[in-house]
């Protein structure tokens, strides 16, 4: 089984910002090929401008206290991924409030036939409620999109499609109080 973390960055040693950094250069740099620039000094460790003291995580940990799953959650009144990155995906401009958060940097190990992932999402859009927020913004492939519809989030496109790298990339609104 694994257990979950919800904290801010401020809260966290750097210990283990350090093994979310490696979990995440693990899953984006290492699976999935992913050319993100690296702001981080120490090899083999993916952090980026966005992890800052009012970023909000959840982390997903198995039984002996390894990273298996996290989340990144962020107001959309500082600087965020959608909005510095990918403002192009919001066809209608790009949502700015305290009641709208970015979800990003969600990854997850295929654990409890592949259950994990869905749960932490869920946890993060429960998590993101309880801190103000109605509506949870992400950058996604349209991969991931199905996945959503599949496992039953309600998410509504901000814009169309567009090519980036071999991705289809969109930008998605989810309800916080769809549960």
């Amino acid at each position: 089984m694994y257990r979950f973390e919800c904290k801010q960055y401020i809260q966290l040693d750097e210990g283990v910002i350090q093994d979310l950094g490696r979990f995440r250069d693990r899953i984006f740099i290492g699976r999935l090929k992913w050319s993100i620039g690296d702001t981080q000094e120490n090899a083999g460790v993916e952090l980026d401008q966005f992890d800052v003291p009012n970023t909000y995580y959840v982390i997903a940990r198995d039984a002996s206290g390894n990273i298996v799953g996290c989340t990144r959650l962020l107001p959309t009144v500082k600087p965020f991924l959608l909005g510095d990155i990918f403002p192009e995906l919001c066809g209608e401009g790009v949502p700015r409030n305290q009641h709208t958060w970015e979800i990003s940097r969600g990854a997850a190990l295929n654990i409890n036939k592949g259950r994990l992932a869905a749960e932490l999402f869920d946890l993060s859009l429960r998590f993101a409620l309880a801190q103000g927020a109605l509506n949870v913004v992400a950058v996604v492939t349209c991969s991931l999109e199905r996945y959503f519809k599949l496992r039953g989030f309600d998410c509504v496109r901000l814009g169309t499609a567009v090519n980036y790298g071999h991705d289809l990339l969109v930008a998605l609104s989810f309800s916080t109080e769809q549960f």
